[in-house]
This record gives C-alpha cells, sequence and structure tokens, in this order.
C-alpha cells in the first residue's frame, strides 16, 4: 500500500474549525442568542462528531495518517461538545459516550488481533530474515521478510519503524560497515552529523534531568510523559546515528542502494538512471521541486546544498518512516569521495 506525503492544509482547517467552535460558543454563551432551540443541541454534536473530523481528514489525515487518529478527534470533540452545550439539552443524547466507547474498543480489539498474528508470525520471520544473506543491510532484508509474512498496513509499517528503532539503538554497536572499494560509499565522514546528534543527546539528557524533578512537583504525570518522550527521543537519534554508520550507499551491478539514517531510503534499478553528474540546483528548492526531489544529505551544523545529483528516467518510489513514501525522479546526495561516487556509478550505467 503508497502512502503519499500531500503537505497538510494547517490554516484553512484552522479557520475552518474556529468559525465552527465559534458559532456553537455564541449560540450557547451570548445572553442575546437565548432561548436556545432544543434541535440545537443535536446540532452542536453532529458539527463536533462528524463535522470537525470530517474536515481534520481532509485537509490534515487524507493520504498522510490512518483513519484510526479520527478516533482521538472525535473523543476531543465529544468533550468540548459537553462542555459546551447546557447538560439539560445533552441527556437526549446519552447513547453517545457509549457509542464512542465501543467504537474504540473495536478498533483497539482489531489493532490487538493483527499485533496477535504478528508474534505468531515472528519465529519465522526471524527464520527468514536470518536466511537472506544476498541483502548485507537491515532495512531490505527485514521489509522483504517482512511483506512476505504480514499483511501490508498502517499498524504494521509502524511496528516496522519502532523494530528497525530499537534494532539499530541497541543491537548494533559491535557491528562494522561493510567496506568493499567499488561497492560501498560512506557519506558521513566529512559532516558534523556525529558531533551534532551527540550534542542533541547532550542537551536533551540536561533537560529531562532538569524538567523531570520540576515538573514532578506540579504533575508527576506530566513529568513522567516527558521522561518517556524524550528517552524516546535519544533511542530515535541513537538509531539513527547506527544506521548512518552501518548503511553506506551500495552499488551493484543491477542497482543502487541509498539511505539517509532510518528515515530514507531509495532502492534505484541502474537502467532507470538517465545521468548523474554535480548538483546544479540552488539551495533553495521551489515549492514544485520539492514535490519530486529526494533529499539524501544529512543534517550538519551549516547545511550546504548537496553536492551530487541524480537524475532518473522515471520516478522510483522512497521510502520513509511509518510507511510514508514519496515518488522522486531527482535523487540529492553527498559522498565523503563524490567522484570517484560518479564515476564509479557512471561506469555501471553505461555497462547496463
Amino acid at each position: 500500500m503508497t502512502h503519499s506525503l500531500t503537505k497538510p492544509k494547517w490554516g484553512l482547517f484552522a479557520a475552518l474549525v474556529l468559525l465552527i467552535a465559534g458559532s456553537n460558543a455564541a449560540i450557547y454563551r451570548f445572553p442575546f442568542m437565548q432561548p436556545v432551540p432544543q434541535g440545537a443541541a443535536l446540532g452542536s454534536l453532529l458539527d463536533f462528531l462528524v463535522v470537525i473530523p470530517l474536515l481534520t481528514y481532509l485537509f490534515i489525515l487524507r493520504k498522510r495518517y490512518s483513519l484510526t487518529y479520527l478516533l482521538p478527534v472525535i473523543l476531543a470533540g465529544y468533550g468540548f461538545a459537553r462542555f459546551l452545550i447546557p447538560a439539560q439539552q445533552v441527556e437526549a443524547y446519552s447513547f453517545i459516550p457509549w457509542l464512542l466507547f465501543a467504537c474504540e474498543a473495536l478498533v483497539l480489539l482489531a489493532e490487538i488481533f493483527i499485533l496477535i498474528l504478528f508474534f505468531k508470525k515472528l519465529p519465522r520471520i526471524i527464520g527468514d530474515y536470518k536466511l537472506n544473506i544476498d541483502l548485507p543491510f537491515f532495512f531490505p532484508k527485514a521489509k522483504a521478510v517482512f511483506e512476505k509474512h504480514v499483511p501490508s498496513n498502517r499498524l504494521m509499517d509502524i511496528l516496522f519503524t519502532e523494530i528497525s528503532i530499537f534494532y539499530y539503538a541497541f543491537f548494533n554497536w559491535r557491528k562494522k560497515a561493510p567496506q568493499h572499494a567499488g561497492v560501498y560509499f560512506t557519506a558521513h565522514h566529512q559532516t558534523s552529523v556525529i558531533a551534532l546528534n551527540i550534542m542533541l543527546i547532550h542537551a536533551i539528557v540536561i533537560e529531562t534531568a532538569g524538567f523531570h524533578f520540576l515538573l514532578h512537583s506540579f504533575s508527576p504525570v506530566l513529568s513522567w510523559v516527558l521522561l518517556i518522550l524524550n528517552s524516546y527521543g535519544v533511542l530515535f537519534i541513537l538509531a539513527d546515528l547506527q544506521a548512518i554508520r552501518l548503511t553506506p550507499y551500495r552499488l551493484t551491478e543491477h542497482s543502487l542502494y541509498l539511505q539517509a539514517g532510518i528515515s530514507k531510503r531509495i532502492i534505484i534499478p541502474l537502467h532507470l538512471i538517465k545521468e548523474i553528474i554535480d548538483n546544479d540546483f540552488p539551495k533553495k528548492l521551489t515549492r514544485e521541486q520539492e514535490k519530486t526531489v529526494l533529499d539524501l544529505s544529512l543534517p550538519d551544523f551549516i547545511k550546504e546544498k548537496p553536492a551530487i545529483k541524480i537524475v532518473l528516467k522515471e520516478a522510483v518510489t522512497a521510502e520513509l518512516m511509518y510507511g510514508f513514501k514519496k515518488k522522486a525522479d531527482v535523487i540529492l546526495l553527498n559522498a565523503d569521495e563524490a567522484r570517484r561516487f560518479i564515476s564509479e556509478v557512471s561506469a555501471k550505467i553505461n555497462r547496463v
């Protein structure tokens, strides 16, 4: 299943939600609107339980997130409606909380069922992963095994990303990156990406230690939520660093494997590469260029424009985190030995 990224229209969405919420608030809060008709409560409930979730889907979620994200929106809408609508007018619709609870329970049970099916297949997944020796990197090996045993859906995409984060964060510290002249090409040695991420980890740890004890005196729950989120952030950064270190670009007789940490990766068949040249794009891409350009350059203290541009004959789908995908016909990237990388790829293209 392809989940293509589209930019959410936050401005228009916020304006419409404020208009709906404001008009409903005016009905119940302004004296000149009194007395409120009995049917107004039903109209307000429809606004918060149907109209606003529908706007959320159209402007924010569509082609970006799973429909299950609508459930928190609906629950929040119901909570706001209960706060806004007088209790005597909403009593006629006392069945709504039970209906919402039933919907939440059904979704939760469905996701638990999918997870149970996954864990039942986990031994076979691990066995097939160990037998797959054709690919040296975790992502393509694990993805191929996942697609063989698990149906593609957003929950599995999220689970795959989380497994990848824990795999790189905990299980690869003694592993060395593959090295073979003309096959593997690194991209991080001439950048400050490692120093930058170590600095971020240092800042997060200090901030967590300070704010955890400060918030704990006011709200223990909030302090623990902050601690969990920051701990996850540190794990993510560690996993990204390990993925950068252990997955250099890989050039074979038929394909070019490109990966930037755990967030972006693409496999390009060599026969689809039109040319590989020095990057002649401006540092800031236009909005139209951003739609079809995949930037694989790594973060740095001072962000420079990527040095290499790969132009494709047709768009190839890149994989992003949590199952998102992006079609790109131009790839921008850096390499520690840019001239040798361009030369080797060009030679392979000419032989295809």
